[in-house]
């Protein structure tokens, strides 16, 4: 009774709007600056005289064939949908007139309650007293979606067919009359047989009410869809006004319908100067023409995870699948910095912490499974090595051998804590990335580094403000403590070495003036090339392969690399950030590269960051010659120094022992 109430006294009282009053809804970038107008609302009305007989009739045929006698109810649909709503315990079926969607399309939105449903009523009767029935067509028609952007028929005949809407075939008309039922799955652009079967529908429909003859439905049914070109889409950001506009359906279809209807501003994450850079990274560093990989990049901002560029492929008119949000991909060895960063979090170990790269073999699943045997990329061995050398040159046996001495579960749980949600493999492949992944989640996972340790969410949508407006949704950052900025730092300061002289990405940091971290990520079989990377203020993900998996030509560095040197010279030049801060509770010391301990003026040395506590103390027992040596002497050392001296497996696994291979049943 209560909704009751409040449906006849807001039918009553709220104001008639101008139908064609709405602008179109805006879309603003980070500093308030116009990215695009969407769904735009100034329509092109077309009076009642200028409607096709056919079109008009199509319409009436399939939505509303008692329209011309029923008082705007239709009492019997109105009472089978009451019986199955009552039934269910929810509003389930509608049984809408034309003039109760022109009441819905003009004052409600899409949801479904039961005080909506009287407000719809008493709103429907009032639209039916106050207009005749061609003037309820006319407002229809020239108010209703018809998809592509296309609000109004005139905007529709246009976008479909490039025609002024009195020149409508019957073929047409009933196309359009189609579309309104669900724009989206019946879009002929994207699903030309459900157009053609809706057509089809709306046709014998016709046939069925004596609107057309059999015979010209035939002739109809067999028409082309001879569509005109597909509108393009926004010149700025496609991919990510895409992504805008998913967002806003995903949380609430009711304000996504509203927004559609024009009159909304839209405020983003956009940075218009790192769109440009993204934009402009992509095109000059992919050949050109359709037969060359795809590619995507996505950048954050590392201190509240708002999405700041965002280029999903070539090219959003031929391909708007979403590259960087939602394409699986591996991600390499883009995936070692995760499980290194759950190492250095144990507390047992630092970035001089000391593994060998040598031969080593792992049971298989089960017992007629073959061994494991890492391998890497260069099909060699490159003995011992501390942990800023193996993520420099991205050693694959060395990162495997750690990722067995900490166990799957530490790393799984923090790669989840990071933000990647999709399934990871729970076996020794997991460091060396072989399990599929976005370039949103991998941005997402680095942001943490970049910013001292805090997960963030990512977002694009900071606010969406009504045509009165009122602020009806609103997204801010969410930061999440998962990794303490001791760990966060020194992994940033090895992963600098990952573009210095020796690494993997040497090279790509030439023309940047600030200081940059990252790594490069080559999937197995070379389908796949990633390059993520950050500075102090921007995390970006890059990943370059074919749509249908073959080899690239090239490495990470080679392929994802360029793309993600451009975008950062591009988007950071200007105004360089700062460098990584260094946070309390960490110490500098020079230690030798041969064995992690305090360098003693022979060896090759390496300047390591190191939780305060956790440095070492001892000078290296090793004399440096000029070549690499590790003598028989040095055995006891390494016995000493591994994370327990009494522990014979880790020897093994070191190369300490005479074994040559040595291999492992279960994790320690």
């Amino acid at each position: 009774m209560a909704a009751f109430g409040f449906g006849a006294i807001y039918a009553a009282t709220v104001p008639m709007p101008d139908p064609h009053a709405l602008g179109p809804t805006r879309i603003l970038a980070s500093d308030g600056a116009l990215v695009t107008t969407v769904f735009p609302g100034g329509r092109d009305p077309v009076p009642y005289s200028d409607l096709p007989t056919s079109l008009k009739d199509a319409i009436v045929a399939t939505e509303d064939h008692t329209f011309w006698t029923n008082s705007g109810l239709d009492p019997r649909s109105m009472a089978r949908a009451l019986v199955v709503d009552v039934m269910h315990g929810r509003i389930l079926e509608g049984g809408s007139t034309l003039t109760q969607q022109l009441a819905k399309t003009l004052f409600l939105t899409q949801s479904r309650s039961i005080g909506r449903k009287f407000m719809e009523l008493f709103l429907t009767l009032r639209l039916a007293a106050t207009y005749s029935k061609p003037e309820i067509l006319d407002l229809y028609f020239n108010n209703v979606y018809f998809g592509e952007g296309a609000w109004g028929i005139q905007n529709a005949a246009e976008t479909y067919f490039g025609v002024p809407t009195r020149k409508l075939t019957l073929a047409q008309s009933t196309l359009l009359a189609g579309l309104v039922n669900a724009p989206s799955a019946y879009d002929p652009f994207v699903h030309p047989k459900a157009a053609l079967a809706r057509r089809s529908f709306v046709l014998s429909q016709m046939v069925l009410r004596h609107m057309i003859s059999k015979a010209a439905a035939n002739v109809a049914a067999r028409s082309p869809l001879d569509l005109s070109t597909r509108p393009s889409p926004s010149e700025v950001a496609p991919y990510f006004v895409s992504d805008v506009l998913a967002t806003i359906a995903a949380y609430d279809p009711e304000l996504a319908a509203a927004v559609e209807r024009g009159g909304y501003t839209i405020r983003t994450t956009l940075n218009l100067t790192d769109q440009q850079a993204a934009d402009a990274a992509m095109a000059s560093n992919l050949p050109p023409g359709g037969a060359g990989p795809e590619a995507a990049i996505v950048a954050l901002n590392a201190r509240t995870g708002g999405i700041v560029a965002m280029v999903g492929g070539r090219n959003y008119a031929s391909a708007p699948f979403n590259r960087a949000t939602s394409a699986l991909r591996q991600p390499g060895s883009a995936f070692k910095p995760i499980m290194y960063a759950a190492l250095l979090s144990t507390g047992k170990y630092t970035a001089a912490s000391v593994m060998d790269d040598a031969p080593v073999s792992f049971p298989g699943p089960t017992p007629s499974s073959p061994p494991y045997t890492p391998q890497n990329f260069d099909h060699r061995f490159h003995g011992p090595m501390i942990i800023r050398r193996a993520l420099m040159i991205s050693d694959n046996v060395v990162a495997v051998k750690w990722l067995y001495v900490l166990g799957i579960d530490p790393v799984v749980n923090l790669a989840r804590s990071l933000g990647i949600t999709t399934p990871l493999s729970r076996n020794l492949t997991l460091t060396l990335g072989s399990s599929p992944v976005t370039p949103l989640e991998m941005a997402r996972a680095y942001a943490a580094f970049a910013n001292g340790g805090y997960a963030v969410r990512p977002y694009a949508v900071e606010e969406v403000v009504n045509p009165e407006g009122r602020v009806v949704y609103s997204e801010y950052p969410h930061l999440t403590p998962v990794i303490s900025p001791q760990v966060a730092f020194i992994l940033t300061n090895v992963l600098e070495s990952v573009l210095a002289p020796g690494g993997t990405g040497a090279g790509l940091s030439q023309n940047l003036d600030f200081q940059v971290a990252g790594k490069t990520g080559t999937s197995n079989s070379d389908e796949d090339g990633w390059f993520v990377g950050y500075s102090s203020r921007l995390v970006a993900a890059t990943w370059v392969g074919y749509d249908s998996p073959r080899p690239l030509t090239g490495t990470g560095s080679m392929t994802a690399g360029p793309i993600w040197a451009d975008f950062m010279a591009g988007a950071e030049d200007m105004n360089p950030p700062p460098d990584f801060p260094v946070p309390p509770g960490v110490v500098p010391e020079s230690v030798s590269t041969i064995d992690g301990l305090l360098a003693n003026g022979t060896s090759p040395t390496s300047e390591e960051w190191f939780i305060d506590g956790t440095q070492p103390t001892a000078i290296s027992p090793i004399t440096y010659y000029g070549t690499s040596q590790w003598p028989d002497a040095t055995a006891l050392y390494y016995a000493a120094h591994g994370p327990d001296p009494a522990d014979a497996r880790w020897n093994q696994m070191m190369g300490f022992t005479k074994a040559s291979s040595p291999s492992a049943a279960s994790p320690p």
